[in-house]
């Protein structure tokens, strides 16, 4: 205990005990040695945590979807992620896509572009502008959303009935496929969330859509 005086008050400071100080400081008390003879335990570690959940488990193998067609071959990738296509054009091959869809392409493989401006283009919402790649060589595309990437056959040479596809949901197709627009219902529009308008694929070839998050085929009667 200490004192402090002045000339009008005394004021007084108690101090704990020497022996209480280091525990008051939160430190952990000295280390206790077992007597001789008996097993000695393994001193404890600080800082590990337990093992989390999912921990140490290796991630789902990645799918690819690959195929041919005519001789153009093509692989669909990461697609647990952003899904990627690559086309391995040979000489002559091409295929058609959406403007600002390439990735990357190879040095020997032409890019072109054909505008088509209409009045129904602009009333309907399709799109104007579309690239053509021609092989020999690789070419790489991918959606604007971030999705996966699935095939679609299109078999029109036997009077096979045409394919309606969402407008967002066309990527890519051989030269063979052509599409128009058409209108799909306005009661199909405003309940099923879609656009007035959809793209109807016909021909013969291959088409490749895309969609918002994960593909589900499903197989109607």
């Amino acid at each position: 205990m200490s004192y402090y005086q002045d000339s009008k008050q005394q004021y007084s400071q108690d101090y704990p005990p020497q022996q209480n100080y280091q525990q008051q400081q939160g430190y952990p008390p000295p280390p206790s040695y077992p007597a001789q003879g008996q097993p000695q335990q393994p001193p404890q570690q600080y800082g590990q945590q337990p093992p989390q959940p999912g921990q140490g488990q290796q991630a789902a193998p990645e799918v690819n979807d690959s195929g041919t067609y005519q001789g153009l071959s093509y692989t669909i990738k990461h697609r647990n992620a952003f899904s990627i296509i690559e086309f391995r054009l040979r000489q002559n091959d091409a295929v058609k896509s959406i403007p600002g869809a390439m990735v990357h392409m190879s040095g020997s493989v032409t890019i072109t572009g054909n505008v088509k401006m209409g009045f129904k283009k602009l009333f309907t919402g399709a799109q104007m502008a579309e690239s053509t790649f021609t092989g020999p060589g690789t070419v790489a595309l991918t959606p604007t959303m971030i999705g996966d990437i699935v095939s679609l056959p299109i078999d029109g040479s036997a009077g096979g009935r045409p394919w309606h596809v969402a407008k967002h949901a066309y990527l890519a197709c051989t030269m063979g496929v052509s599409k128009d627009t058409k209108a799909q219902g306005l009661g199909k529009a405003l309940f099923g969330g879609g656009d007035l308008f959809v793209y109807r694929m016909m021909g013969e070839g291959v088409a490749w859509l895309t969609s918002y998050g994960a593909v589900e085929a499903l197989t109607v009667g």
